[in-house]
Protein backbone atom coordinates (compact mmCIF):
# COMPACT_ATOMS: atom_id res chain seq x y z
CA UNK A 1 0.00 0.00 0.00
CA UNK A 2 1.69 3.20 -1.20
CA UNK A 3 1.34 6.43 0.74
CA UNK A 4 2.09 9.52 -1.32
CA UNK A 5 2.71 12.35 1.13
CA UNK A 6 4.16 12.50 4.57
CA UNK A 7 0.76 13.10 6.20
CA UNK A 8 -1.92 10.53 6.92
CA UNK A 9 -5.44 11.54 7.90
CA UNK A 10 -7.34 8.96 9.92
CA UNK A 11 -11.10 9.22 9.84
CA UNK A 12 -13.21 8.11 12.77
CA UNK A 13 -14.01 4.69 11.28
CA UNK A 14 -10.29 3.87 11.18
CA UNK A 15 -9.69 5.17 14.72
CA UNK A 16 -12.63 3.21 16.16
CA UNK A 17 -11.48 0.01 14.48
CA UNK A 18 -7.99 0.59 15.86
CA UNK A 19 -9.20 1.22 19.42
CA UNK A 20 -11.92 -1.46 19.65
CA UNK A 21 -10.34 -4.89 19.82
CA UNK A 22 -13.60 -6.70 19.01
CA UNK A 23 -14.17 -4.61 15.87
CA UNK A 24 -14.13 -6.83 12.77
CA UNK A 25 -11.48 -4.56 11.18
CA UNK A 26 -9.25 -4.22 14.25
CA UNK A 27 -6.54 -6.61 13.10
CA UNK A 28 -6.33 -5.16 9.58
CA UNK A 29 -6.27 -1.56 10.84
CA UNK A 30 -3.71 -2.34 13.55
CA UNK A 31 -1.38 -3.90 11.00
CA UNK A 32 -1.73 -0.90 8.70
CA UNK A 33 -1.13 1.45 11.62
CA UNK A 34 2.07 -0.39 12.54
CA UNK A 35 3.37 -1.08 9.02
CA UNK A 36 2.38 1.91 6.92
CA UNK A 37 1.60 4.79 9.20
CA UNK A 38 4.23 4.53 11.91
CA UNK A 39 6.72 6.84 10.16
CA UNK A 40 4.21 9.44 9.04
CA UNK A 41 2.61 12.44 10.67
CA UNK A 42 -0.98 11.59 11.54
CA UNK A 43 -3.71 14.21 11.21
CA UNK A 44 -6.83 13.92 13.34
CA UNK A 45 -9.58 16.50 12.84
CA UNK A 46 -11.27 17.48 16.13
CA UNK A 47 -14.67 16.37 14.85
CA UNK A 48 -13.25 12.85 14.57
CA UNK A 49 -12.43 12.93 18.27
CA UNK A 50 -16.04 13.78 19.06
CA UNK A 51 -17.35 11.15 16.68
CA UNK A 52 -15.03 8.49 18.14
CA UNK A 53 -16.12 9.46 21.66
CA UNK A 54 -19.80 9.10 20.78
CA UNK A 55 -19.21 5.77 19.01
CA UNK A 56 -17.25 4.37 21.94
CA UNK A 57 -20.03 5.47 24.29
CA UNK A 58 -22.62 3.71 22.12
CA UNK A 59 -20.45 0.58 22.31
CA UNK A 60 -20.66 0.69 26.11
CA UNK A 61 -17.35 2.32 26.97
CA UNK A 62 -17.35 4.35 30.19
CA UNK A 63 -16.04 7.89 30.54
CA UNK A 64 -12.61 6.83 31.83
CA UNK A 65 -12.19 4.26 29.04
CA UNK A 66 -13.18 6.81 26.41
CA UNK A 67 -10.71 9.36 27.79
CA UNK A 68 -7.91 6.79 27.86
CA UNK A 69 -8.71 5.67 24.31
CA UNK A 70 -8.74 9.22 22.98
CA UNK A 71 -5.52 10.09 24.80
CA UNK A 72 -3.92 6.96 23.35
CA UNK A 73 -4.38 8.56 19.93
CA UNK A 74 -3.91 12.29 20.51
CA UNK A 75 -0.94 12.11 22.89
CA UNK A 76 1.25 10.28 20.37
CA UNK A 77 4.23 12.37 19.25
CA UNK A 78 3.28 11.77 15.61
CA UNK A 79 -0.33 12.97 15.90
CA UNK A 80 -1.44 16.48 14.99
CA UNK A 81 -4.93 17.50 16.03
CA UNK A 82 -5.98 20.00 13.39
CA UNK A 83 -8.05 23.09 13.97
CA UNK A 84 -10.15 25.35 11.80
CA UNK A 85 -7.32 27.88 11.48
CA UNK A 86 -5.40 25.29 9.45
CA UNK A 87 -8.00 25.26 6.68
CA UNK A 88 -8.94 27.49 3.77
CA UNK A 89 -12.64 26.84 3.34
CA UNK A 90 -13.40 29.61 0.87
CA UNK A 91 -10.78 28.37 -1.57
CA UNK A 92 -12.42 24.94 -1.81
CA UNK A 93 -16.13 25.72 -1.47
CA UNK A 94 -16.63 25.31 -5.21
CA UNK A 95 -15.62 21.65 -4.82
CA UNK A 96 -18.81 20.83 -2.96
CA UNK A 97 -21.12 22.90 -5.12
CA UNK A 98 -21.36 20.04 -7.65
CA UNK A 99 -21.50 17.26 -5.08
CA UNK A 100 -24.58 17.53 -2.89
CA UNK A 101 -23.91 14.20 -1.17
CA UNK A 102 -20.97 15.48 0.89
CA UNK A 103 -21.97 16.06 4.51
CA UNK A 104 -20.46 18.59 6.90
CA UNK A 105 -18.13 16.16 8.64
CA UNK A 106 -16.96 14.64 5.35
CA UNK A 107 -16.32 18.09 3.90
CA UNK A 108 -14.22 18.95 6.96
CA UNK A 109 -12.22 15.73 6.55
CA UNK A 110 -11.61 16.49 2.88
CA UNK A 111 -10.61 20.10 3.57
CA UNK A 112 -8.08 18.93 6.14
CA UNK A 113 -6.68 16.29 3.79
CA UNK A 114 -6.40 18.77 0.92
CA UNK A 115 -4.72 21.41 3.04
CA UNK A 116 -2.01 18.97 4.16
CA UNK A 117 -1.93 16.87 0.97
CA UNK A 118 -2.68 13.90 3.20
CA UNK A 119 -3.63 10.34 2.38
CA UNK A 120 -7.00 9.55 3.99
CA UNK A 121 -7.58 6.09 5.47
CA UNK A 122 -11.22 5.11 5.88
CA UNK A 123 -13.51 2.14 6.33
CA UNK A 124 -16.53 4.24 5.34
CA UNK A 125 -17.54 3.16 1.83
CA UNK A 126 -20.16 5.91 1.47
CA UNK A 127 -17.62 8.61 2.38
CA UNK A 128 -15.13 7.07 -0.05
CA UNK A 129 -17.59 6.99 -2.96
CA UNK A 130 -18.76 10.58 -2.47
CA UNK A 131 -15.31 11.97 -1.78
CA UNK A 132 -13.45 10.34 -4.69
CA UNK A 133 -15.08 12.89 -6.99
CA UNK A 134 -13.40 15.68 -5.05
CA UNK A 135 -10.16 14.18 -3.73
CA UNK A 136 -8.53 11.02 -4.99
CA UNK A 137 -5.91 10.39 -2.30
CA UNK A 138 -8.27 8.22 -0.22
CA UNK A 139 -7.69 4.59 0.66
CA UNK A 140 -10.75 2.47 1.41
CA UNK A 141 -9.87 -0.51 3.60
Amino acid sequence: MEVLGSFILLDSSFIVAYLVEFDSNHSKVSNIYLDVIKNKKILVPPLCIFEVSVTLSKLGYGIVDIEQSIFKIVKSKDVIVCNLNDLHFVKNLELISNNKKIGTHDFYILQTAMQFDATVYTLDKKFYEHSQKIYDNIILL
